[in-house]
């Protein structure tokens, strides 16, 4: 008659099992969690390559030709009859601006003195050109007194020369491949308060002192100001 005895292992053997097991599990969870980090990274580097920032390059580039200003009355607040007119050059296949106004600073760029609201409009196909001429009245907010001063001594004694910036403000929607899929699904992402400012130089006539123009030979290329990409 033939007995089967139990056979049972070591208590040493079972704990060398239990960290093994232990060791493996604790292998696979943090390989997958590695792996999980590493594939968001390239996720996220694939997403911005196809999604282009304005360090791209992807930005309009705009030009100031000319500004001339009427019935300048330097109290508080300013009132001026302005006319602007300025191209915008479209660097990238297609984009769309909205809320988009055009602003204009003393040298000082602490607050805006004129602010203008421009139509949501869009700019197709890449390399199109769209052409500003705007004629508005503007009446400031309230101005310092060192402002008024600063305008009226450049008036004055700076042979009427009167440094100005005019500022283009806008929202910009992202140029993806992606737009249509993985960013409608995920997230809305856009440039947004893409500013682009230009100094320009207004010379008030000697005689009439209500009246200023930059002449063509001012004509100014504006540069990127600052942007907020979310």
């Amino acid at each position: 008659m033939v007995t089967h005895n139990d056979v049972s292992l070591p208590p040493s053997a079972t704990r060398r099992g239990f960290r093994n097991c232990f060791r493996y599990f604790c292998y696979c969870f943090f390989f997958y969690i590695f792996t999980v980090f590493v594939l968001l990274g390239i996720f996220t580097l694939v997403l911005n390559l196809l999604g282009k920032t304005p360090l791209d390059g992807d930005i309009p580039s705009i030009e100031i030709h000319r500004i001339t200003v009427s019935n300048f009355n330097l109290s508080n607040p300013i009132t001026a009859h302005w006319k602007i007119n300025m191209t915008m050059q479209n660097n990238c296949s297609s984009f769309e601006f909205s809320k988009s106004t055009i602003s204009i600073f003393h040298e000082t760029k602490e607050e805006a003195l004129w602010m203008m609201s421009l139509k949501k409009f869009d700019m197709r196909p890449k390399n199109s050109t769209f052409h500003f001429a705007l004629d508005f009245w503007g009446s400031s907010a309230d101005v310092d007194n060192t402002t008024l001063r600063s305008i009226g001594e450049n008036i004055t004694n700076n042979l009427g020369a009167v440094k100005f910036n005019v500022q283009f403000k806008a929202d910009k929607p992202r140029t993806t491949k992606l737009k249509h899929s993985i960013e409608k699904l995920w997230f809305e992402s856009k440039i947004n308060m893409l500013i682009i400012g230009c100094d320009v130089l207004l010379r008030f006539g000697p005689v009439d002192k209500t009246h200023a123009d930059m002449s063509k030979a001012d004509s100014q290329e504006c540069v990127l100001v600052t942007y907020d990409l979310f």
